[in-house]
């Protein structure tokens, strides 16, 4: 092997040790990213109106149906949102609906909602919505999905922002 070829193999190596190493960076960082949106729901100031809408959550008893007004999310700015129950799909609820009413979303948002919210937990609720500029936006109600909201996947839009839900309460 001659000289250049032995620099060249090198610096091929010394290239994928730090393709390595700033690939385990990236995961670290977004492994505490993906899970940010589990913490970061609490905080936003839609959780206290959208829990409040729910009603308290984990009771399972007597059923009841009720609207539920979606128009001060994000104090009305966006285009279509979905509410998605356990074992569903937020991103791909979203995409779906999108395209049903003609809404653009941005690449970048929907590909990153797609890696933060892969298949929502047993008995929680997801909110996942579009806001004008295309951006995506997700929320998560841990213990909010009764047996009732698994495999919830519905779906309305800012002119029609009312969704009817059954409870348990």
């Amino acid at each position: 092997m001659n000289a250049i070829a032995r620099r060249a193999a090198q610096l091929v190596i010394v290239a994928l040790v730090l393709a390595a190493l700033g690939a385990s960076a990236v995961l670290l960082s977004e492994r505490t990213w993906l899970n940010s949106w589990f913490l970061f729901d609490v905080r936003h100031p839609d959780h206290d109106a959208m829990t409040a809408a729910f009603g308290p959550r984990g009771r399972y008893g007597v059923e009841e149906t009720r609207p539920v007004d979606f128009s001060p999310i994000q104090g009305g700015d966006w285009q279509v949102l979905c509410l998605v129950g356990g074992f569903g799909r937020p991103a791909q609820s979203l995409s779906k609906a999108a395209r049903d009413h003609q809404v653009s979303l941005g690449l970048w948002s929907w590909l990153l909602a797609a890696v933060r919210a892969t298949r929502v937990p047993e008995f929680d609720l997801a909110l996942i919505y579009a806001d004008r500029a295309g951006g995506v936006h997700l929320r998560r109600f841990p213990g909010y999905g009764s047996l009732y909201a698994q495999h919830l996947d519905q779906c309305v839009t800012a002119a029609s922002p009312v969704m009817t839900l059954r409870f348990q309460r």
